[in-house]
């Protein structure tokens, strides 16, 4: 018989054994002679000084009742019983709750499941973290687009992802421009075998496309030219210098974005951020 067994037992009995104690104390020949008197005795309750006054407690003095050597042996029986169901239930070792619940699941959880002990993280290998959301802006997903370049490639920058890329915003009018291709060039021999993707788009709405092709081949450009005949990347990335030069990491979040023209340190320095994948 288990412990909680014990303890019902032991308290029907103790139960029943008071309801025999009762009836024995109202039994007859238990109850008072006629001849005995009931004495009614009562006290005054003085009121502390500076309080109120208090009326007078009338408190009756019950008669004692005689309980059989059997009961008194029956009760004390059942009370020994009892001390010793509890003196048990105290030994027993107790599950904490946070024990409990455990078990609890560990009852519940699917026994064909692997365990995850030791398992790697779902998200081991992977990006750590959602994406941002999509804005021309630091630390902000690049807006994808779709565009051709001067001999009818189609090139999208989201099948670039997982390859550090930069977006160079130019027209052939603009000196600056002209001045900063050759550090661009010189950017696509250093960095082609970390994957570097040189994205040259000319802002061709503004621009002449004899101009263009011109242009690329005066300065033996290698790189891929992207014509942004309908503004579409012009608008997306809200261009307002020219030249513009976003710098985009391997999970296409723009890393640092650059107006104006600059040296060929300046581009290396922006470049080391996005191949080695340093925020």
């Amino acid at each position: 018989m288990n412990l909680d067994k014990k303890i019902f037992k032991h308290g029907m009995l103790f139960g029943i054994l008071i309801v025999m104690v009762l009836a024995a104390a109202c039994s007859p020949a238990n109850a008072p002679s006629q001849n005995s008197s009931q004495k009614n005795e009562s006290f005054e309750i003085k009121p502390a000084a500076g309080s109120g006054k208090l009326g007078r407690a009338r408190v009756n003095s019950p008669s004692v009742t005689d309980v059989s050597n059997l009961e008194i042996q029956a009760v004390s029986t059942a009370v020994e019983e009892i001390q010793s169901a509890e003196a048990e239930l105290q030994s027993t070792p107790q599950m904490s709750a946070v024990e409990t619940q455990e078990d609890s699941s560990a009852s519940t959880a699917d026994p064909e499941a692997p365990s995850q002990a030791g398992q790697p993280g779902q998200n081991e290998g992977q990006d750590a973290g959602p994406l941002p959301p999509v804005d021309p802006t630091i630390g902000n997903l690049a807006p994808d687009f779709t565009l051709t370049t001067l001999d009818g490639k189609s090139v999208s920058l989201s099948e670039l992802r997982g390859r550090p890329v930069v977006l160079n915003y130019w027209v052939t009018w603009c000196i600056p421009c002209r001045d900063e291709m050759p550090a661009i060039e010189s950017l696509q021999s250093q960095y082609q075998a970390e994957g570097l993707v040189i994205l040259s788009i000319n802002g061709t709405k503004q621009d002449v496309l004899g101009d263009v092709e011109k242009f690329v081949g005066d300065l033996g450009l290698t790189f891929p030219v992207l014509l942004d005949q309908s503004e579409e990347v012009y608008n997306a990335y809200r261009v307002l210098f020219m030249p513009t030069s976003f710098f985009i990491d391997q999970r296409g979040v723009i890393q640092d974005v650059l107006l104006g023209s600059t040296t060929e340190e300046g581009f290396q320095t922006r470049v080391e951020k996005i191949v080695n994948g340093i925020n």
